[in-house]
Parts: C-alpha cells; sequence; structure tokens
C-alpha cells in the first residue's frame, strides 16, 4: 500500500478530523460530506447517490478515513468498486449484520448484510473482536458467507484466510473504552492485539484497501477524546505505510 498519493483519503462528516493532526504531513484526498444530509447512521437514497458520485473516479486502494462508526456503511460504497473477487475482513465490536431498520435503508448496523446481497464480487465475510451477543444477531442465510472470531475467541489462534484478496474494514470501537472514546459501546481488544492483527493480515493477504471509522464526535467531545484518537489514526496510517501485503495491486478486471 504504498502507492504515494493513493495512500490517504479523508470523509469529514462531522468535522471531527478538523482537530486531529495525524495527517499533516501526507499528501490527503479530503471529501467533505459536512453539508450531506441523510447520513447519520442511515444512508438515505439521494445522499448514496451523492457518495457513489463522490467516490465515482477513485480506486478502493490505499487507507480511508470515513469518520464515526455511525457512517461505517461507507464502506460499502468502497468495496462497490472492486471489479473481481474478494473477501471482506471487519474488525469491529459489533457485526453490523442486522437486517435494516427502517424499510431498505443502508445503515451502520446492516450494511454487511447489505454487501453480501448487493456486491456479486464479494464472497465470504471474516468478522473479528466482535461481542458473541451480537454473533447470535447473524441471520441464519448468511452464516455459511461469515466467519466470525469473538473477541472471547482471540486467544484460539489467527485468523485463517482464503485465497481471495481482501478489502480490510475497522471500527475502533473493538478496542477497549480505556484506550481510546467512541461513539458506541465498545470491546476488549488492547492497541497492540489490533495492530498485530494488522500485521497477520497484510502478511497472509494481498490487501486491496482499508478503511478506518471510530471517531467520537457526539458532544460534548474532550480533548482527550481528540488527542487519543489523533494519536491512534497516526499509528495506523504509520503501521500501513510500512506494510505491503504479498501483491499489493488493485485490478479493475
Amino acid at each position: 500500500m504504498k502507492d504515494g498519493k493513493e495512500i490517504l483519503t479523508i470523509m469529514d462528516f462531522s468535522g471531527v478530523y478538523e482537530e486531529e493532526r495525524f495527517y499533516n504531513k501526507e499528501w490527503i484526498r479530503w471529501i467533505d460530506c459536512r453539508g450531506l444530509e441523510g447520513t447519520f447512521g442511515y444512508c438515505d437514497p439521494q445522499a448514496a447517490k451523492w457518495l457513489t458520485r463522490a467516490l465515482e473516479t477513485l480506486s478502493p486502494r490505499g487507507l480511508h478515513f470515513i469518520d464515526s462508526g455511525n457512517f461505517h456503511y461507507v464502506t460499502y460504497f468502497w468495496i462497490q468498486k472492486i471489479a473481481r473477487p474478494f473477501d471482506l475482513v471487519v474488525m469491529d465490536h459489533h457485526s453490523d449484520t442486522k437486517p435494516p431498520a427502517f424499510g431498505n435503508l443502508l445503515s451502520c448496523g446492516s450494511w454487511v448484510l447489505e454487501a453480501l446481497e448487493g456486491d456479486r464480487q464479494l464472497k465470504h465475510v471474516y468478522l473479528i473482536g466482535v461481542d458473541p451477543a451480537y454473533k447470535g444477531m447473524i441471520p441464519a442465510k448468511y452464516k455459511a458467507r461469515i466467519t466470525c472470531r469473538t473477541r472471547e475467541e482471540k486467544d484460539s489462534g489467527p485468523m485463517v484466510f482464503g485465497s481471495r484478496p481482501v478489502y480490510v474494514s475497522i471500527d475502533k470501537d473493538v478496542i477497549r473504552e480505556n484506550i481510546v472514546e467512541t461513539d458506541w459501546d465498545q470491546g476488549d481488544m488492547t492497541f497492540r492485539e489490533l495492530k498485530n492483527t494488522i500485521r497477520w493480515i497484510m502478511a497472509s493477504c494481498e490487501v486491496i484497501g482499508m478503511d478506518i471509522c471510530g471517531e467520537n464526535c457526539m458532544g460534548p467531545v474532550t480533548e482527550a477524546s481528540i488527542r487519543d484518537n489523533d494519536w491512534i489514526n497516526g499509528e495506523l496510517l504509520n503501521l500501513v505505510k510500512r506494510l505491503d501485503g504479498p501483491n499489493p495491486s488493485y485490478k479493475a478486471s
């Protein structure tokens, strides 16, 4: 993923990234989504059209910061751009496999199911760090296409992936709350465990691209919260810049 100008995209929905500094020395592509309505938690059809157009000319390669976990569904728009068979690796305290609560609106809690239904190139999903209660909510019809490693199973050895390339999506709510504060209830993964898992993925797989969410944007947001999220974002950015998978190329067909 050492791709120069393709390394970093920031999608700013809440304005929180303006308070952070992890990207200051990087070439970045900044997508201002702050005036976009119908995006918080759920993505209405007009917002979906806007996001599709905003990403139309962009590659899924590189690292994408996509704001709070309330916007985790944005991963759906990035992976729609992958035009060959791939697997999705999601590190999250939640499974994001709940059926939509409001009609068929794409949401931060349903986007994994939407991807399995609507993306012909997506073959399998690996969930890492999920709370056991959320694992139990995965609908039976999808279980054959989802491998779920709960937080209680983290000591059972490294996750074994298939031979297809992967796209990686990380929600920082998988990390312990005493390390970083997000908008949602959180897991118990240490930051070292998160980094070691990323290293394992990138050593084992061809990584097409990666996104990170989990900013704390629901007030009041403390200076400590901004500082901790900023630091973790910078650490993850530097980690990904130093690592390459066996064959990190993106192929459009």
